[in-house]
């Protein structure tokens, strides 16, 4: 009895797992379970209030985090996954790099009251 529950049990984790990344992403998307340098990105965003400055500081993050990275090919603006327990006081996004050498890089900008600036990804 205690093994078919078990069997049973971890098959639910299984297909709850399969099921368990964001809606909307696209193999070329990052993967919420993988993360992109410790974000757990969630949703395809449009990019709105703010954009030119959020994404230039998001670039600027980017530089600083990796100096001497391949020229930017692409970038697009994603939601946080949501993790229990981790509130932010305004505004924020990831913006997903993808690097001419096929990598990819994320940074998180939030806005609040006190203006934009790159945040550190949470530990989940």
């Amino acid at each position: 009895m205690a093994r078919r529950v078990c069997v049973i049990a971890i098959a639910i984790l299984t297909v709850l797992s399969a099921c368990a990344g964001p809606e909307g992403l696209d193999s070329a998307s990052p993967s919420a379970r993988d993360g992109v340098d410790g974000w757990m990105v969630g949703g395809q965003l449009e990019c709105s209030w703010r954009c030119e400055l959020r994404l230039a500081i998001a670039h600027q993050g980017l530089d600083v985090m990796h100096p001497n990275h391949a020229a930017v090919v692409s970038q697009r603006t994603f939601a946080e996954l949501q993790t229990p327990g981790v509130g932010r006081s305004g505004p924020f996004i990831i913006v997903v790099f993808e690097l001419a050498d096929g990598s990819k890089s994320a940074v998180g900008v939030e806005c609040n009251i006190e203006g934009c600036y790159v945040a550190k990804p949470p530990p989940y």
